[in-house]
């Protein structure tokens, strides 16, 4: 990569690592969450799995029909 290229990278961690620019939340048991990939930067946090080892974690795609 360039140094420009670099540079703007580095800016956006920047940006991205700024907590006013962060919401965090936490999903109790039974919640689910829907994020917009195209409107929305999203990761998540490292998390412990529950004592009985029990989690599901899915991915859909939700596709809007072009009618």
């Amino acid at each position: 990569m360039t140094e420009r290229q670099v540079a703007a990278l580095d800016a956006l961690d920047a940006l991205l690592d700024d907590p006013r620019r962060q919401t965090r939340l936490r999903l109790e048991p039974g919640q689910m969450i829907f994020i917009n990939n195209r409107t929305l930067l999203h990761g998540r946090t490292e998390f412990t799995d529950a004592p009985d080892g029990k989690r599901l974690m899915l991915r859909t795609w939700i596709l809007r029909s072009r009618r």
